[in-house]
């Protein structure tokens, strides 16, 4: 994977951005990459928002760390999670990406955007996303009251796919 005559990042270095902790990411991004291409990360550290207060909590942090990844100098920048992207609406990662690249003047995407046009270009039309109701307050995002994580199934189908040809991905054990 490395190589002691070339620096790392060598070819690309990608900027990600996460509005909190980063678990996963560089470990699925490392067993992906191609040799030479580096993951530089940092999150905006966005918790707590609302409609009233979206500007000074996520966007003005999300600036903030999209300067730094450019100091940074990465080529090519992503903002990664969901929440701060969907639940603006259809569009507004066409608003966020446009900001990111004003603001450091390299070139962006969210994984929401990333996501959609790999399903254009898959063919996908029809995405459903089944998830067990909960039957008390969440105690997390991603578990219940008992502390038992939610099973969640993604299945998408080209057009004139039949069931069994639907792809299925993001399963997770429900007992977990």
């Amino acid at each position: 994977m490395s190589n002691p005559d070339r620096p790392f990042g060598w070819r690309k270095r990608i900027g990600l951005l996460s509005p909190t902790v980063i678990e996963t990411a560089a470990y699925d991004f490392y067993r992906l990459a191609p040799e030479g291409v580096s993951m530089c990360a940092t999150t905006s550290n966005i918790e707590h928002w609302s409609r009233e207060n979206f500007q000074q909590h996520v966007l003005d942090p999300i600036v903030t760390a999209v300067r730094y990844l450019a100091s940074r100098n990465v080529d090519y920048i992503i903002h990664t999670g969901m929440p701060v992207v969907t639940t603006r609406g259809k569009g507004f990662e066409d608003v966020l990406v446009k900001q990111i690249e004003e603001t450091t003047g390299l070139p962006a995407t969210t994984s929401i955007r990333s996501a959609i046009r790999a399903l254009a270009h898959l063919g996908v039309r029809n995405v459903a996303v089944a998830k067990p109701a909960a039957t008390a307050a969440p105690a997390s995002r991603s578990g219940n009251a008992t502390g038992r994580r939610r099973a969640t199934m993604v299945a998408a189908a080209r057009p004139n796919a039949s069931a069994t040809g639907a792809h299925q991905a993001g399963s997770r054990s429900a007992e977990k």
